[in-house]
């Protein structure tokens, strides 16, 4: 579920907006 995205947000420079991302993708999966 946010393995998937939780993990490259994390990485990712700009995790802030990954941030809002991963909450609409939680609810989307």
């Amino acid at each position: 579920r946010q393995s998937a995205i939780a993990v490259p947000h994390s990485q990712h420079p700009e995790g802030r907006r990954f941030k809002w991302l991963d909450r609409i993708y939680s609810e989307l999966m």
